[in-house]
């Protein structure tokens, strides 16, 4: 990280001469930018003195008036389509430059860690045949460079990422909260309050959590390959056993999966009804009060709760 500026020397609230935020990226050079310097100033600063709300910056693209307007409008475009709409074509439209360069920045990455353990090789191989003091500081040189790139490389696609992921779990909570608007009386006594609370938080958040780890879905097989290929050039017919291994737990990962998945559906659906009981009992407390239904709400809770706690043992 370059070193931020004195912070007797920042502007008060946080803003340049200009009235832009102090710790934008967009105040930067390109430079600053590619090593996250506004990163470090911000936390430099932080630790002199107090932030402030003119230290914050808006954050490109994340506006929930913006997101609202690009769903409304991606929606309504998806809704005059013959073969019918489709809402992950709403939800990721507009996100094919950002996966594909992300993709570009995850490949280099992936290059980076295998070309480390080579240069590595090299250097060994290299101090144990007496070679040059020159030649084997050149590959240090060049395992210096993989590492620093590998960082730059992992951290850019990180951060892009988890904005991608951010904007489309805005947008899908916004789809879910003007669905949950616009139902009629009657949809709403088929729909649980709980179902649409676990929409909203659950549902919603596991898309964000996937998206870090979407390349990793076409990566894999490649990583798979070339480390199978470093270990045989090691190994030689030995590195197929650790191929069967992992074919064998891949599996059983799979089956143990499987049964996690249809507890996780099971602790759902009993969540579900918990919370929708729970509106009731809020709803009407003044009723159960009166009549002293509290006994039979009760048991009926601590059956679900009770099915619940079963499950998780279970699992």
């Amino acid at each position: 990280m370059l070193a931020a500026a004195p912070p007797d020397s920042t502007p008060a609230g946080g803003f340049t001469p200009s009235g832009a935020p102090l710790f934008s990226p967009r105040t930067n050079s390109w430079l600053y930018r590619l090593l996250f310097h506004h990163v470090g100033a911000f936390v430099s600063t932080g630790y002199a003195r107090t932030l402030e709300i003119g230290d914050f910056y808006p954050a490109e693209g994340l506006q929930t008036q913006l997101l609202v307007e690009q769903f409304a409008r991606d929606w309504a475009e998806q809704l005059a389509r013959p073969e019918g709409p489709s809402l992950w074509m709403a939800l990721s439209k507009g996100t094919a430059p950002v996966f594909y360069f992300t993709a570009l920045l995850h490949f280099i990455g992936v290059g980076c860690q295998f070309a480390s353990p080579l240069l590595l090789q090299q250097i060994l191989a290299g101090i144990s045949s007496g070679a040059s003091k020159a030649s084997v500081l050149v590959y240090v040189g060049y395992l210096a460079m993989v590492n620093v790139c590998y960082s730059i490389a992992f951290s850019h696609e990180r951060i892009l990422l988890a904005t991608l992921a951010l904007r489309m779990r805005n947008k899908l909570m916004t789809a879910v909260y003007r669905k949950t608007l616009r139902l009629s009386s009657g949809a709403m006594e088929k729909e649980s309050s709980g179902r649409i609370v676990t929409l909203l938080s659950n549902d919603c958040q596991k898309l964000q959590d996937f998206f870090p780890q979407i390349h990793e879905v076409w990566a894999s097989p490649l990583l798979v390959g070339a480390s199978l290929w470093l270990i045989y050039d090691v190994l030689s017919w030995a590195a197929f056993v650790g191929l069967a291994v992992i074919l064998v737990s891949s599996v059983l990962t799979g089956k143990i999966g499987g049964k996690l998945f249809g507890f996780r559906k099971q602790l759902v659906t009993l969540a579900d009804k918990r919370i929708n009981l729970l509106s009731e009992v809020l709803g009407a407390m003044k009723t159960i009060k009166l009549y002293a239904y509290e006994p039979q709400f009760r048991k009926r809770i601590t059956a679900i709760r009770d099915k619940a706690r079963h499950v998780r043992l279970a699992a």
